[in-house]
């Protein structure tokens, strides 16, 4: 089975190399459309209780009540293709990532604690 991906994959004139590098684009531009969701709609969020915290007005319940459900799905799809990004990172680029380790976590746990504010 996996002959014949990699003989398709030759006749095109692609090797491992470019392979892992397609398949990195493609879960790169997948991960990216949820993070930047997930922020924008974590404002529409707080805007909609907000509103209903000063109107008491049902409307603004019931879309916070329904694009709750869209955050989450979207905010968990976010974290798991992250998950895949990082074992990528792992088996694809392992020099990368052995040489890199000691910057890469601290660089990732600053872009997940980028919406924590200062105290």
């Amino acid at each position: 089975m996996y002959g014949d991906a990699m003989s398709w994959a030759n006749s095109w004139g692609l090797n491992a190399v470019d392979l892992a590098r397609a398949q990195f684009a493609f879960t790169m531009s997948f991960h990216i459309v949820f993070p930047a969701f997930s922020i924008g709609l974590a404002s529409y969020l707080a805007v909609l209780e907000a509103r209903w915290l000063l109107t008491r007005r049902e409307v603004f319940l019931n879309l916070f009540n329904y694009w709750l459900k869209i955050f989450s799905v979207a905010f968990g799809m976010g974290v798991v293709s992250g998950i895949v990004m990082s074992y990528q990172f792992g088996t694809n680029w392992s020099v990368f990532a052995d040489k890199a380790g000691p910057v890469m976590p601290p660089a990732k746990r600053e872009n997940s604690l980028q919406l924590v504010p200062n105290s």
